[in-house]
């Protein structure tokens, strides 16, 4: 049989995140410049969840716990950043039938005036649940929107977002219609079995008709 070659040494667009925060500006979605989607009930330094956590109500086991999965989430800004990092901790997503890179990662979009393509997914180490990744990389410090996309079927515990020191950070372009489009369906609307959490349909769906879905 032939030898594997790492293909981490082969491309380093496979390595998986092993660095850290140090040296970057960190910031939660609470900053001031970041606009956070997906959790309408979520108040500042909240959890990530997409139905209310309300004692007064009662939601079936199934709905309850679908409702700590991050899909459809996202949180977008603007900055002249030459490197982007997460540092996550997520819980659950491991499925013997999905990509844990769409289950339990996060995707990076990048454009200007809501015409934003497809930049990176976080590559992280599947054995653990807290992960720093660099998402973003680019000499040129140009005045960008970016788009992250939460994991489509883990919960997100913990997410900090670092970029290179004295980076500008800034409100992205804002919607052309700021009124959400609200969707609830089966696994498939929930991103079931997308390779990464970009290509959940509604997420597709909120980039062509440019308003938060």
């Amino acid at each position: 049989m032939a030898e594997m070659k790492d293909i981490q040494k082969l491309d380093g667009n496979f390595a998986v995140g092993t660095g850290s925060m140090e040296g970057m500006d960190v910031y939660t979605v609470d900053h001031g410049s970041m606009e956070l989607s997906g959790f309408y009930w979520r108040g500042k330094g909240g959890k990530f969840r997409r139905f209310p956590e309300d004692m007064d109500l009662t939601f079936n086991p199934g709905v309850e716990s679908l409702s700590w999965c991050t899909a459809g989430g996202h949180v977008r800004f603007r900055s002249n950043a030459t490197e982007i990092r997460i540092h996550a901790v997520t819980s659950g997503g491991r499925m013997c039938h999905m990509a844990q890179v769409g289950s339990r990662g996060f995707d990076l979009y990048v454009g200007r005036n809501h015409t934003e393509v497809f930049a990176k997914s976080a590559r992280f180490d599947l054995n653990h649940d807290e992960y720093t990744s660099t998402l973003y990389s680019s000499p040129n410090a140009i005045l960008r929107d970016f788009t992250i996309y939460f994991p489509l079927y883990a919960g997100v515990d913990f997410l900090e977002i670092g970029v290179n020191r004295g980076a500008v950070m800034e409100k992205a372009a804002p919607w052309p219609d700021p009124r959400p489009v609200v969707v609830y369906g089966t696994s498939i609307t929930q991103g079931g079995c997308v390779s990464r959490p970009g290509m959940l349909y509604s997420s597709i769906l909120s980039r062509l008709i440019r308003r938060p879905v």
